[in-house]
């Protein structure tokens, strides 16, 4: 009984040195800034409404961004909606300004669900005509 006590006292001694270690996770605005981030899906899509999505959305480190627009759905629409950006402290919204180039405009647009591979956001106000929320997955590194 001595020897069993000993072999578990020794092996307690000997895996409590062993420990693994935490790794920590990257911050969500190095993960959006270095990932390309694609269109999943948008709901509701309404006939015609497609030039009003989105197909990817870039979030640069400068906090700057851009979605792209594959489609205009007036001759006028540019193919990119250019704007500056930043995170809340609880990362649960981005706070958007300059949109479009214009210093009046701003807008919150909620972070949803968020993974390393995937981006909710929710928005209920458009510019102009263009959607600025949408699901979009991650799409490989930049």
């Amino acid at each position: 009984m001595k020897k069993l006590l000993l072999v578990g006292a020794a092996a307690l001694v000997v895996f409590s040195g062993c420990y693994k270690k935490e790794v920590a996770p990257e911050s969500s605005a190095k993960t959006l800034t270095t990932t390309k981030w694609v269109i999943d899906k948008h709901v509701p899509i309404k006939a015609g409404g497609e030039c009003a999505i989105a197909s990817e959305i870039v979030l640069n480190a400068d906090s700057t961004g851009y979605y792209v627009y594959p489609t205009k759905c007036a001759s006028d629409d540019a193919d990119t909606l250019r704007f500056n950006w930043r995170l809340s402290a609880e990362e649960a919204n981005m706070y958007y300004t300059n949109v479009g180039g214009d210093p009046n405009f701003r807008v919150v647009v909620g972070i949803s669900d968020y993974r390393y591979d995937a981006l909710e956001l929710r928005c209920q106000t458009k510019y102009k005509n263009r959607y600025l929320d949408g699901i979009f997955v991650a799409n490989g590194t930049r």
